[in-house]
Parts: C-alpha cells; sequence; structure tokens
C-alpha cells in the first residue's frame, strides 16, 4: 500500500462485493439492485474527489518555487477538504451514501466487514469526517511538504503520490462500472 492506502482497501472490499453478486446466481433481488447502484455512485463521488486531490499534486509537480508548493498543498489540509465538500454539497450526498451502504443485503457475504463498515461509518458522518480521512491519507504528503528543503525532492515524491491517485481513481471508474453493469443485469 501506498501514501493513500485506506483507498486501496475500500476498492478491494468493493471489488470483494462485486465479485460476490457476481457470481451468484440467484433470482433478481430488488435491495441488491439499489445496493449496486449506491456502490456505483460512492466510487463515482470517490473519483471526483480523488480528481480534485490529484489535481493538487500535479500543481505541486509543477510549481516554481518551493513556497508555492507547500501553498499549493495547504488544500490538503482538514479545514479546507471540508470546505470544498461543502462548495460541492458532497455533504448530504456522503451522508446519504454511508447510510445506504451501511445495510449489506443478506444474499452478500465478504470477509473484510470491517473496513466496509468503518468506511460507511466515516461517510454517514458528512464532509467532516471524509475530509479527515482524506487529510489522514494525505498526512505524510503535507508532513514532507512542511518539512521539505528541495523543490525536486517534494516534486518527485508527490508525482509518486498523484501516480497512485491516479491509478485509485482508475481502479474506482471500474467498479462503478462493474457495479452498474451488474444492476442492470438483475
Amino acid at each position: 500500500m501506498g501514501e493513500v492506502g485506506f483507498f486501496d482497501e475500500v476498492a478491494a472490499v468493493g471489488n470483494e462485493i462485486l465479485d460476490v453478486v457476481g457470481g451468484s446466481t440467484g433470482a433478481s433481488d430488488p435491495a441488491t439492485t439499489t445496493f449496486l447502484l449506491r456502490i456505483r455512485d460512492v466510487y463515482l463521488q470517490l473519483i471526483a474527489i480523488h480528481d480534485d486531490i490529484a489535481n493538487a499534486t500535479v500543481d505541486v509537480g509543477e510549481a516554481e518555487s518551493l513556497d508555492d508548493a507547500k501553498h499549493i498543498l495547504k488544500s490538503l489540509h482538514h479545514d479546507a477538504l471540508e470546505s470544498v465538500f461543502r462548495a460541492r454539497r458532497w455533504c448530504d450526498e456522503l451522508e446519504a451514501l454511508g447510510h445506504d451502504l451501511q445495510r449489506i443485503p443478506a444474499n452478500i457475504a465478504i470477509t473484510d466487514r470491517s473496513t466496509w463498515d468503518d468506511f460507511t461509518n466515516r461517510l454517514r458522518q458528512r464532509e467532516g469526517e471524509v475530509a479527515w480521512l482524506y487529510e489522514e491519507a494525505m498526512y505524510n504528503v503535507i508532513s514532507r511538504a512542511e518539512s521539505a528543503t528541495s523543490l525536486d525532492e517534494l516534486q518527485s515524491y508527490v508525482r509518486g503520490v498523484s501516480d497512485e491517485l491516479i491509478t485509485q481513481k482508475a481502479r474506482f471508474d471500474l467498479l462503478a462500472k462493474r457495479a452498474a453493469a451488474l444492476a442492470r443485469r438483475r
């Protein structure tokens, strides 16, 4: 796992859920279909949030001075992220997704329930908790920025984080598409 590893865990659990649903041959279940559509929605939301974070890391990679890079990374601090979530009106959607995804339908048995429960609990606590989740995930990036003495060193490190975020966005996109396809199939 890299710098934003919790999201890799969330993707792995989502993948497990979709594998279980995709492998089931049972009758169509409206609760499962609704659950799949909400899984699609949560991954689409994570794509949008990751996109904002990735934009900041790309901007750091192109900064002309260490001070500029540090200033850009301030947008990843808790208060700044929370403000973005409110401005984009993600608060209500995150909370609703947390509630809707909290109860996994009975026909879906997964092994890593604790990660899913932690994730949905954080979503239910609205923008502040999800902003904190991102700040926790980005802690090393922020810490490294605050102690960086070289722009090149910071940019090299942040470009690696940017690559990781883009990879996670691609994984989330695939999961959203799989969830939508499985919902259509049911």
